[in-house]
């Protein structure tokens, strides 16, 4: 016989706990992921809200902003070296500021006024020549006017005719009196207001150091001041030596292309050629490119060659001898793991 069997009767205590969650369900209903507020971290919106209004602003004033940008690069350079005289001999430091300021001014002013009629002059007659020596060096090189390569043909007429219109858009001097008064006064404007900007900041900025900490929270301002000291002097001794090390090799390779070899335009090149070495690996290559290429075409293959392995030597001694130096010094590592850096990064 098969027996029924009924349900078995919820006891007191299964009813009494029933009667709790439905009570509650009732005060505290379940809340789904799609019915919560969508909850903003204020420490993530602020931040982001004052970087767009800060891109936007120097986005707006982008056309005034280059002499600002240089007087403060400047400024910061010179710091270490006016804080060094301010605290080894005891001069108040706006003293020693404006004293460097000055002496500055008076050394660059001369420079340019003996640099500026040659290196303006070469650089005037390389942009005209440019695409002379572009055409010339392609018929030595290929024998020809005319090469196909991959099935493109590419024409040294052609390639010379664009690349002297591209150069005079890219140095085009106004011809026009208002234009060339508007970009003399423009140019006078930044001038002064770079000279201005470089002075204050030269004399204020220490004050302004401490102006920019007060965005910094309480709690973390010594050690943001801390970090930001230390990174101070690294990245000032840094940027001292990459401009020395920028005029020493413009200097080096201006003694080889004029002295050396005579060839033209050896201002521009070995000006360029000093920028051109801050660049890793592309830098020193196009530069010995374009060394080697105008003594090619002035003076043949074998003063070519001959820039080439002075060129080679120069990089040599910059790697070995005046990097690890000059750099080592700058950020407190010895020459020997200097060297090794440049010869891995090799």
């Amino acid at each position: 016989m098969t027996e029924s069997r009924e349900p078995a009767l919820a006891g007191p205590g299964v009813l009494e706990g029933a009667k709790q969650n439905d009570a509650v369900a009732r005060t505290h209903p379940v809340v789904t992921t799609r019915d919560r507020p969508l909850k903003i971290n204020q420490r993530i919106l602020l931040p982001m809200l004052l970087l767009f209004v800060t891109a936007w602003v120097i986005w707006q004033a982008r056309d005034v902003l280059p002499p600002f940008v240089l007087a403060m690069v400047v400024a910061y350079m010179l710091s270490p070296a006016i804080t060094g005289v301010h605290l080894r001999l005891r001069i108040p430091r706006p003293v020693v500021a404006v004293g460097l300021y000055l002496s500055l001014v008076l050394a660059t002013g001369a420079g340019i006024a003996l640099l500026e009629p040659h290196l303006v002059r070469q650089t005037r007659a390389l942009v005209n020549d440019f695409p002379k020596i572009l055409r010339d060096l392609f018929f030595q090189s290929t024998g020809s006017q005319q090469v196909e390569l991959f099935g493109v043909t590419i024409d040294a007429e052609y390639l010379a005719r664009a690349t002297g219109s591209a150069l005079a858009t890219a140095f085009d001097t106004p011809r026009d009196l208002l234009h060339v008064a508007e970009r003399v006064l423009q140019t006078a404007l930044d001038l002064i207001v770079f000279l201005v900007a470089l002075l204050y900041v030269l004399v204020d900025g220490p004050r302004l150091s401490v102006y920019v900490l007060h965005f910094v929270p309480a709690e973390h301002r010594a050690e943001a001041a801390r970090i930001a000291r230390d990174l101070h002097q690294r990245l000032s001794r840094y940027l001292q030596g990459q401009l020395l090390l920028v005029i020493l090799m413009a200097l080096a390779s201006w003694f080889v292309l004029h002295v050396v070899f005579h060839l033209r335009f050896a201002i521009p090149v070995a000006i360029a050629t000093g920028f051109l070495e801050v660049i890793p690996f592309v830098g020193p290559i196009v530069a010995t490119t374009l060394a080697t290429s105008l003594a090619l075409w002035q003076l043949g293959l074998h003063t070519a060659l001959g820039v080439l392995v002075a060129y080679v030597v120069l990089r040599q001694l910059e790697d070995q001898v005046v990097m690890p130096i000059v750099l080592g010094r700058a950020v407190e590592l010895h020459p020997l793991v200097i060297i090794f850096a440049v010869l891995t990064g090799e």
